[in-house]
């Protein structure tokens, strides 16, 4: 039985000839289903065509998505710095980034552009308002809003933004129009008074504009970021660890912020605050590590409104990033961590400034919303300190003896060391010995005479061939009444700076010990005899301390070195010296013992802070230059000239508290910081005299001490009491009284073992805020203070009176970042504290939180 087969044409069976059977075998090719079965040829040998096999299409494997990128969170706790304000855009250079516009992350390559969507300028004029506080609690801004709306005359409101409470004074308006109110408030009320934007009613969610390789693509604000492989990230020209926030403001800028590690944030501060290469002292760094630490907390989210927690300059504290960190400062930081001051179970409002000028102030006297009874920590302390390190000696000073240069003190020193007290031809000879012996040459004799000639040629030899040492346009310098070899001797010290600060004698006789002090110069330089300076540190038996550039130094000290007070090319002998920790001294050492203590006269005797440059100072103002001064502060005020200035009243530590001020047109006054502000002087512990130029106007000159508000801790007596040997928790109960110095977070309570379930090692959650209230005193230790009456026992902790400021309840939780209002730090918007780099320079110190906010 035949099957009927469908087949393509021409190759059907039975067709005749070549071309049908070339179109069979082609058929059979194309369509092996087709093919018909082979037929044999005549003539040819039968050859079967083999059909090759069918294979089959593989199927596409779909390749595996690309895994989203690990967006790093920044642990708690943490807090967000404002570090670059109300700027256009944000470039980011070329690189690899996560940007993370809400809960998406996506990676991106090469530069960025981000900006503010809508245009640089926002469609309404923006409105703004005084903020005179920032609460934890409603209640707390509500009584503050009470008590100055009723001392200024003016509506007071109470407006939450990011968790915090602030009080707002007057109506809403324009920049401009609201100068003067502004002025009236700081100067009448809260000096640190700032404008804080405001967003208009029924503006749309505020959006950016990110703009890249790719294109343009429009973000929420705010937009968090960081380098895919972790790297630091740039602003301006510096870097920070951590991620960063962009966020739109209602004025149609961009706030940069740098979310970061509390800790890690401290190391960006502390060595901004306190250059620790000046002030290398670890327990000083620490304590300001402490300071830093509690006032973070304390304030953390103090500018909410504008979408950040704190600002990165001196109104709050300075925070520079990881560009500013140092190694000592990075140690403090991290000896200390999670350790605050405490008071009543909360973070304490750690204020601190520069150079207090011998005493700090109470809070109140300086800013007014302070209460002493709710701010009892803050009082005025003293910073002098009262240990003293005698040194004794059995060689008695001369009873009639005038003071010595430098170069007589070493040549009295060398005097010593060879066993001499006189001044003889015999003395000079045995203490010239010690210089020859060194040399390895014979001992030789000095010269019959002081004569400066001879003094010179008599070394002649001593220092090689002396033409080799200088050029003949030196030598040519000296008398050419003189011989060769003395001018030749007189150019080579001259050129080696043998003599030190004391100019070498040309023209009169030296003195014996001036000779032996040539002699110990050049003995100084061989390496027989050392002059160690630094400050002194201790003085135990038998030894001397001192702190030089090379560390701590211990020498021997015997019962007989010879003993120097005075400074300069004025030093006295004495037959004891009571130097403080921290004076500085210098040494002149043989062999590790001690020939010659010298003590410097400090600039203030007895203060911590002593080595500070802003120990002293004078400023000088015309009563116009005064009162244009006044002007640029208060543009109400009316007059041309400043006619007097009267204190009113001072403080605990003489600084004054209330000013009044007489122009030609009006008489005004000024009080607490208002005082230093308006007037434009470093600090308000002052006195005043008031005299006319010579065209018969008013001149005030001001004679004053101390640099910064004068409350808290003092940094550069700090330093000075470190030197002293306290540690830092001594350093802050002495700034401090009262409070407690505790660990936060504060650790978990677990029961006791047999009264509850057993103790684990897991990690606890954070308790909540009251929880934490309840458990703050937990693992917390006592400050001893030497002050009396710095129990908190003895102070009640009257909420009704003062901020507590419990930024801390929101530590652990998620930061909100509304975007409203404009930050502090335009020219008007705030009073202002000099930028940490202007002191750094000259002493490493920086200011601190100069104002609370």
């Amino acid at each position: 039985m035949s099957r009927t087969r469908f087949c393509p044409r021409g190759s059907a069976p039975g067709a005749k000839g070549r071309l049908g059977r070339a179109a069979a075998l082609f058929a059979a090719l194309l369509l092996p289903a087709c093919a018909p079965r082979p037929v044999p040829v005549t003539g040819r040998p039968s050859v079967e065509t083999p059909v090759p096999a069918l294979t089959p299409t593989p199927t596409p494997t779909p390749r595996p998505a690309a895994p989203a990128p690990v967006f790093r969170e920044v642990p708690e706790p943490r807090i967000d710095i404002g570090i670059a304000t109300d700027r256009p855009e944000y470039p980011l250079p070329a690189g690899e980034w996560l940007l993370r516009p809400g809960g998406e992350a996506r990676r991106h390559l090469g530069s960025l552009a981000i900006r503010p969507a809508g245009g640089s300028s926002p469609a309404a004029a923006p409105a703004f308002q005084i903020q005179a506080g920032s609460f934890a609690r409603r209640e707390l801004a509500e009584a503050e809003a009470a008590r100055l709306g009723a001392l200024l005359s003016l509506p007071a409101s109470v407006a939450e933004a990011g968790g915090r409470w602030g009080v707002r004074l007057g109506e809403p308006g324009g920049r401009a129009a609201l100068q003067p109110l502004l002025s009236r408030v700081r100067r009448d009320a809260v000096p640190e008074a700032f404008l804080v934007g405001l967003a208009p009613s029924g503006a749309p969610a505020r959006t950016l504009l990110v703009e890249g390789p790719d294109g343009v693509r429009e973000v929420p604000s705010p937009l968090e970021l960081q380098a895919a492989e972790g790297s630091l990230l740039p602003v301006n020209d510096s870097r920070y660890r951590g991620n960063l926030l962009l966020v739109a403001t209602s004025r149609g800028t961009l706030h940069v912020v740098n979310r970061v590690g509390l800790e890690e944030y401290l190391l960006g501060v502390v060595p901004l605050e306190m250059g620790p290469r000046v002030y290398d002292e670890l327990e000083a760094l620490k304590a300001q590590a402490v300071a830093a630490r509690t006032y973070a907390v304390k304030r953390r989210g103090d500018f909410s409104a504008e979408g950040y927690d704190l600002c990165a300059t001196a109104r709050c504290q300075v925070y520079g990033g990881a560009t500013a960190e140092q190694p000592l400062s990075s140690q403090a930081v991290r000896a200390t961590a999670g350790q605050v001051l405490l008071y009543a179970g909360a973070p304490a409002d750690t204020l601190f400034t520069s150079t207090c000028g011998g005493r700090t102030e109470d809070a109140f006297n300086v800013f007014p919303s302070y209460s002493q009874a709710a701010f009892p920590y803050l009082r005025s302390v003293s910073c002098t300190g009262e240990q003293r390190l005698p040194i004794a000696t059995t060689a008695h000073a001369p009873v009639h003896s005038d003071a010595l240069g430098s170069l007589a003190v070493r040549g009295r020193a060398l005097l010593h060391a060879a066993g001499r007290s006189g001044t003889s031809w015999a003395d000079l000879k045995a203490a010239r010995s010690l210089l020859t012996s060194r040399l390895g040459l014979p001992a030789g004799a000095p010269a019959r005479t002081l004569a400066a000639d001879a003094v010179y040629a008599n070394l002649a030899g001593l220092l090689g061939d002396e033409r080799l040492l200088t050029e003949e346009s030196e030598r040519a310098s000296a008398p050419q009444a003189w011989s060769d070899e003395a001018r030749r001797v007189h150019a080579a010290l001259v050129r080696f700076q043998v003599g030190g600060p004391t100019p070498l004698p040309t023209t009169r006789p030296f003195s014996a010990e001036e000779a032996a002090g040539l002699w110990a110069s050049l003995l100084l330089r061989a390496g027989g005899l050392e002059e160690v300076e630094g400050r002194l540190v201790a003085a135990p038996a038998g030894k001397l301390v001192v702190k030089t550039a090379k560390g701590r130094e211990e020498e021997t000290l015997p019962p007989d070195p010879l003993l120097f007070r005075g400074g300069g090319e004025a030093w006295t002998q004495r037959d004891a010296l009571e130097p403080a920790p921290g004076d500085r001294v210098r040494l002149v050492v043989r062999d590790g013992t001690v020939l010659v203590v010298a003590a410097v006269v400090p600039a203030a005797e007895g203060l911590y802070e002593r080595e500070s440059s802003w120990i002293h100072w004078v400023r000088r103002f015309t009563g116009a230059e005064l009162m244009g001064k006044l002007l640029e502060r208060d543009a109400s005020r009316k007059g041309s000239v400043v006619r007097r200035l009267d204190v009113l009243a001072r403080g605990a530590s003489g600084r004054a508290a209330k000013v009044r001020v007489t122009t030609d047109r009006e008489a005004f006054d000024l009080s607490g910081l208002e005082v230093r502000f308006a007037l434009g002087i470093p600090e308000t512990l002052f006195t005043l005299v008031t005299g006319k130029d010579e065209t018969g106007a008013p001149v005030h000159t001001f004679f004053g001490r101390g640099w910064g508000h004068g409350v808290g801790l003092c940094q550069t007596g700090t330093f000075g009491m470190a030197l002293a040997g306290k540690t830092h928790a001594e350093i802050l109960a002495t700034y401090y009284p009262g409070t407690l110095l505790g660990v936060w977070p504060a650790p978990a309570q677990v029961p006791e073992p047999g009264r509850g379930a057993a103790p684990s090692l897991a990690p606890t959650p954070f308790p909540s805020p009251p929880a934490r209230r309840a458990n703050a005193a937990f693992g917390v230790r006592r400050i001893e203070s030497r002050l009396a009456g710095d129990s908190p026992q003895e102070s009640r902790h009257d909420d009704a009176s003062r901020e507590p400021r419990g930024r801390w309840r929101r530590l652990f939780r998620p930061v909100r970042l509304p975007a409203l209002g404009r930050p502090a730090r335009r020219p008007e918007d705030g009073p202002r504290v000099r930028r940490v780099g202007d002191r750094a320079a000259r002493h490493g110190v920086g200011r601190g939180p100069g104002l609370p906010p």
